[in-house]
Formats: C-alpha cells, sequence, structure tokens
C-alpha cells in the first residue's frame, strides 16, 4: 500500500505575521493550540556530526529531539535531566533516541551549536463545515547578541483528502509577497550562529593548486595544521572531549611529517627550528593521550580476562584516573604558556618569509605537483620493498619501522589529493588504511604490554593490591600477547592486498 506523503510549504516573513493575509479566503483560521515560548539549544559535536548527517539535536529543557534538516520532522525524542556538562552517548538512556545518536557519535562529546528563543502558535484551517483542510504553524525565533536577530517563519501542511484547499492557500499566500524557501528554520540559525556548520573536520582537507611553488604548497599545508591545533586548544583545556587532543596531536604528526618529506624546500635552519618546536609540542602531550587511550579500552580490558583475574582492574584504572586529572592540569598550563605561544608565533613568522634564494632551499620554486608525485612514488617504493622482506623471522622492530613509513605515506596522499584524480585516491587511500590499521594494532599491543610491564615494575609489594593487580596486569599482559601475535599473522595478507600488481601500476600510472 502507498503512504501518502504529507505536502509542506514553508515561508520566510520579514516582519510579524499580518492577519489581512487570509482576508478574502472562504476559509476559518482557528489557534489550535496556546502560544508556547521555549529557550532551546541545537546540540552537536565539534566537527559537526550530526549535521552532515543531516541532523541537529534540540534540547528544551528536560526534552530532546533528532531532528532531520532534510524532512523538517523529528526522529526520535525523550525526556531525561541531563547534567549541565557536555553530553555524552552514555548519558542518554536507552531508547529509540540513544539508539539513532549511536549512528552517528561515539566517544565525542555534544555541546551548544546555537541557542534561541523560539516562539510557536499552531492553527487549523477550517471550512465553512468545521472540518480541518490545512494546518499552520508560525514560529518567531530571536537569538543573538540582546536577541536582536529574528527569524519569522510560516509553515503550511496539507490535510489528507483537501489538497485543494492547500493550493489555494498556498497561491493566496504567495500573493501577499510571502516567498516560499527550503530553508529550514533551525538550519537558518546554524548558519547565523557565528560558526559555520560543517566547517571544522578531523580529516586533511585543503585544496591545493597545482601551479603554485612548492614552498608556498608547504606554507598552506602548515598554516591549515596549526589552525587546526589552535581550533582544539579550548577543548582540551576546557576537558571537553579526549578527541581534542587526538586531532591536536594528528595535526603535529602531519605538520613535522611535511617538513620531513617535502624535502629542501625551506633553508635547513629554518626546517630543523619548525621541527624541533613541533616535536616539543608533541612531546608534552604524550602521556595524557596514553592515559585516554588505557581508560576508553577499560570496558574491552575487564572483558578479555576471565573473571578470577578481574579484581585488580579496579585499582589499576582508579590510579590511571588520578594521574589523569593531574596530566590534564599540566596540559591546561602548558597551552596557555610562554613556550607554547611562543612556539607558534615563531613558526607563523618563518612562514612568512621568502626563501627562494636560500642555496639549501633548492625546491622552493619547484612546482608543488611533479615533486609530490616523486615524492608519494620514492616512499610508496620504499614501502613495497620493506614489506618484502617481511617473513616470519623478521624482528619486531622492522614492522615497527613499516608502520611509521606507511604512516608518512599517508600523509603525503592526504597533503596533495586534490592533485590527483579523486576517484583513485578514493581507491588508494582506503587500500593503504587496512595496512596501517594491521601494522597500528600490532604496535598498539605492544606498547600496551610495555607500559603494563612498567607498571609492574612501579609497584610496592607492600601494597595491601600488590598480589590483585600483579595477577590482573599479569593476565592482560599475556592476552595482549597473543593478540599482537594473531596481527602479526595477518601482516602477510594485508601486505599482499596492499602490494598487488593492480595496486602498483595505479601507484606508477600517477606519481610516475
Amino acid at each position: 500500500m502507498r503512504i501518502r506523503k504529507e505536502k509542506i510549504k514553508r515561508y520566510r516573513l520579514e516582519s510579524l505575521v499580518n492577519k489581512s493575509f487570509f482576508e478574502g479566503l472562504n476559509l476559518i483560521i482557528s489557534p489550535s493550540g496556546k502560544l508556547s515560548s521555549t529557550s532551546v539549544k541545537l546540540l552537536d559535536t565539534f566537527d559537526w556530526i550530526l549535521f552532515k548527517n543531516g541532523l541537529t539535536l534540540k534540547q528544551l529543557n528536560i526534552s530532546f529531539e533528532l531532528y532531520s534538516l532534510k524532512s523538517s520532522g523529528v526522529t526520535a525524542s525523550d525526556r531525561f535531566r541531563a547534567s549541565k556538562r557536555p553530553l555524552f552517548l552514555k548519558d542518554f538512556p536507552e531508547g529509540q533516541l540513544r539508539k539513532e545518536l549511536s549512528r552517528h557519535i561515539s566517544i565525542r562529546a555534544l555541546v551548544p551549536a546555537a541557542e534561541y528563543k523560539e516562539q510557536n502558535t499552531d492553527y487549523s484551517v477550517l471550512n465553512n463545515d468545521d472540518k480541518t483542510v490545512a494546518r499552520l504553524e508560525y514560529k518567531i525565533i530571536t537569538f543573538g547578541n540582546r536577541e536582536k536577530e529574528i527569524f519569522y517563519y510560516l509553515t503550511l501542511r496539507s490535510v489528507r483528502g483537501y489538497d485543494d484547499e492547500f493550493n489555494t492557500l498556498d497561491s493566496h499566500l504567495r500573493d501577499e509577497g510571502l516567498n516560499t524557501t527550503a530553508e529550514d528554520p533551525y538550519l537558518g540559525i546554524l548558519m547565523s550562529s557565528g560558526r559555520k556548520p560543517g566547517e571544522y573536520s578531523s580529516k586533511f582537507r585543503l585544496e591545493i593548486d597545482p601551479a603554485i611553488s612548492s614552498a608556498e604548497a608547504l606554507r598552506q599545508i602548515l598554516l591549515h595544521l596549526i589552525s587546526t591545533m589552535k581550533a582544539n586548544e579550548k577543548g582540551i583545556s576546557e576537558d571537553i572531549d579526549i578527541e581534542f587532543l587526538h586531532d591536536f596531536r594528528v595535526a603535529v604528526r602531519r605538520a613535522r611529517s611535511a617538513l620531513s618529506q617535502i624535502k629542501y624546500v625551506f633553508p635547513e635552519n629554518i626546517t630543523l627550528k619548525l621541527k624541533n618546536d613541533f616535536s616539543k609540542i608533541g612531546k608534552m602531550t604524550n602521556r595524557l593521550r596514553d592515559l585516554d587511550v588505557y581508560l576508553l579500552m577499560k570496558g574491552e580490558y575487564i572483558n578479555m580476562l576471565p573473571n578470577k583475574l578481574k579484581k585488580g582492574i579496579d585499582p589499576v584504572f582508579s590510579r590511571l584516573e588520578k594521574e589523569r586529572v593531574r596530566e590534564q592540569r599540566k596540559i591546561k598550563t602548558a597551552l596557555s604558556g610562554k613556550v607554547y605561544r611562543s612556539s607558534l608565533e615563531d613558526a607563523l613568522k618563518c612562514l612568512e618569509t621568502d626563501y627562494t634564494d636560500s642555496e639549501s632551499a633548492r625546491n622552493s620554486s619547484r612546482l608543488i605537483l611533479p615533486l609530490a608525485k616523486k615524492f608519494i612514488w620514492k616512499k610508496y617504493r620504499k614501502i613495497i620493498s620493506s614489506g618484502l622482506l617481511i617473513d616470519d623471522s623478521t624482528p619486531d622492530e622492522k614492522l615497527h619501522e613499516l608502520r611509521i613509513e606507511c604512516k608518512k605515506l599517508r600523509y603525503l596522499l592526504e597533503f596533495f589529493t586534490t592533485l590527483f584524480p579523486s576517484e583513485k585516491m578514493a581507491v588508494l587511500i582506503p587500500q593503504l588504511k587496512k595496512l596501517q590499521d594491521n601494522l597500528g594494532d600490532f604496535n598498539d599491543y605492544f606498547v600496551q604490554q610495555e607500559s603494563l610491564g612498567d607498571m609492574l615494575k612501579g609497584l610496592n609489594q607492600k601494597d595491601p593490591e600488590y598480589s590483585d593487580i600483579t595477577m590482573s596486569v599479569g593476565g592482560l599482559i599475556a592476552i595482549l600477547s597473543s593478540k599482537q601475535n594473531e596481527a602479526r599473522k595477518e601482516f602477510n595478507k594485508r601486505f599482499s592486498e596492499f602490494a598487488r600488481k593492480e595496486n602498483q601500476e595505479l601507484y606508477g600510472k600517477l606519481f610516475t
């Protein structure tokens, strides 16, 4: 059975609705509810994951509504009293709303994307027989500094069996000078909120002109990455969610990689200084990121262990949580400190200078396209030749080295994606990511074993929880060692897929 869709027409008004709009109609406009006035927050993650999926989350006191910007309707809702801190998925009660949100958000926090006040009045449009033939919704939205920004919207909705009346009303309102708009009211609010919806992404997105010099290309890349770092500073300091620190660190790593791989574009002394500055910034965040990862894996660790070995897990994570509080304070202080601020200021000054006359910057004036091809092809061939030498007897260190080379290639492909056909890059990057995931798992299991081993060495045998902790941590180390071996066995399959003939031919066509 085919379900008839409701017809909707929305009109954007320049001022309050005028009753004269409806004069001359052989219809009665009757209020169907009281005037309601509500303070509303539109929530989204910092990287706009809901908006990118055509959604926004409305918070009206204790009510939450997941609203579709495409269909202008509520897809799921729930009522509960939330805390004043940022909202995480785990804060929502079990139900349809949480289920729908889980399709899009995981560990990121929901924060206000816009705040406003909304006045709604609903009307029924009646014919002479007192039958409802259409519905009108009148909405006044005020927001901004001292609520000076005002939007007026009138929405006309059809009623089954009365299409003629709907069309008559639509024609009449347009004759009165009202303009229909496809823009959802909440999309309009987001667009006027001061932040551009979708403006931030954790992915590297930079359009590079193939005709610019290599020095200009590197300058644009580094400025983009510094901008990403600065965008995440507040979220790190306020400890909103752990992805702010993650994105910050990735931007730092990308900057260091760009300076190391796009060679002889800046003078040696400038390149060395920038690399050292970014290295210092990265190191100051190392421990906090390690703690974030461990705490995030608590549930996974617990599930790994048999029941008889779980007793010591809670004391371990209790200590990690206390250490994280101390480390978070250090990072907050460092981000507002002189060393960090001056490092960024120095980097920006370095990027303002023209280095084309420097002998050690011989690639400075070369066009970026041929140079990008050269660097990518060289890195790819190095990965292929190194990977083919790895067998069951190869030391673990060689897999760690290959992981780093794969990461460098990934960054080069991301930096210069827009220089090459998008459909080809959409094939190459996911293929590389599969190999990276395998090598990343292998490395993570190794690092976690090392860290847990160090934790055991630092324990005092007189600690009342010593026995429970050593049993739990010892069990975890054994399980992680087994998982590391499984990842190593998986490597041959992943590398064979990456190094297959068709892939090598595609790299050759694009980058030689």
